[in-house]
């Protein structure tokens, strides 16, 4: 995504030339996060296991940084956030989500 269109165009056209290598290097991040930042949980409820881990996949998905302006720190951003408000959405789970995520870089 980019806010210049023919700079999103383009990024597009790239990830078209070869979907499957793109599709591969986003489960690879996404799988390193999921096992090294986010804390490890099982109980006897697997689907409470799986919601566990829908959760921390969905913030690390949104997770954005700006860096200037208000956006000075890194903060989780969706579609929905631009109709409810930057932390209406946010603070019911994503703010305490992203607490508990231990990002080592």
């Amino acid at each position: 995504m980019n806010d210049e269109y023919d700079l999103a165009l383009n990024s597009i056209k790239e990830v078209f030339k070869n979907t499957t290598s793109h599709l591969e290097d986003k489960t690879t991040k996404m799988n390193d996060i999921l096992n090294d930042d986010v804390p490890y949980f099982r109980c006897s409820d697997d689907d409470i296991v799986q919601v566990y881990y829908f959760q921390y996949a969905v913030h690390a998905m949104m997770y954005t940084y700006i860096g200037k302006g208000q956006e000075r720190y890194p903060h989780v951003q969706s579609a929905v956030n631009n109709f409810l408000g930057q932390h209406n959405y946010d603070s019911v789970f994503q703010i305490r989500t992203g607490s508990w995520m231990a990002n080592k870089t």
